[in-house]
């Protein structure tokens, strides 16, 4: 399935519903046989639309599909395609009060992890009521990644501003960068056996 084009995923499931409720359009069963001819759709399975495999769908469902189709008078393919949420892109569950206190407390503790801001947001929001009703955890993260609050390293006590790079400081002719590397440079290379007394 398209993951980048939902109009492309909608279209397909609505094709799909129309496949499985279409010989119940196209011949009406006779009354009170309703019931049994949405059973035996339920025991068909489908291709999903995604090419992921087969799929089932319940009475209830296909019961629901039938209807939505049978109001439609033009178009039933349209009636069966799924409607785009009014609300997305927008957050539900935080208040734009509660979004501004999160960016603050961000911008003043960049290296908290996302647990440690939201223990602090919920005793802000807990002593303000002006900011709303907290959210879980799981929403405040999703908030925070898709503003880009991600958690910043704290820098280490020696990693300070003052310090020269590495590749610009002077090497000493005492400095190696291996283990035992002093005793071969003394050595000139000859390997030399060490008696401990």
């Amino acid at each position: 399935m398209d993951r980048d084009d939902p109009v492309a995923r909608r279209e397909k499931w609505a094709r799909l519903r129309f496949a499985v409720v279409g010989p119940l359009l196209a011949s009406p069963p006779p009354s009170g046989q309703l019931r049994a001819a949405l059973e035996r759709l339920s025991h068909l399975e489908w291709e999903h639309p995604s090419g992921a495999g087969r799929v089932r769908f319940s009475v209830s469902t296909i019961e629901r599909w039938y209807y939505q189709a049978r109001a439609e008078d033009r178009d039933p393919v349209k009636a069966l395609r799924q409607k785009p949420r009014s609300d997305i892109g927008r957050e539900r569950a935080m208040s734009p009060a509660l979004i501004e206190a999160l960016r603050e407390q961000y911008r003043a503790h960049p290296s908290w992890s996302a647990q440690l801001h939201y223990d602090n947001l919920r005793v802000r929001a807990e002593g303000d009521p002006a900011l709303g009703p907290m959210p879980s955890y799981a929403t405040l993260t999703r908030a925070m990644r898709a503003r880009g609050l991600v958690r910043k390293r704290r820098r280490k006590w020696f990693e300070g501003e003052e310090m020269p790079a590495a590749d610009t400081r002077e090497v000493l002719s005492y400095e190696v960068s291996r283990s035992h590397g002093l005793w071969h440079a003394l050595c000139g290379g000859r390997r030399y056996v060490a008696v401990i007394p």
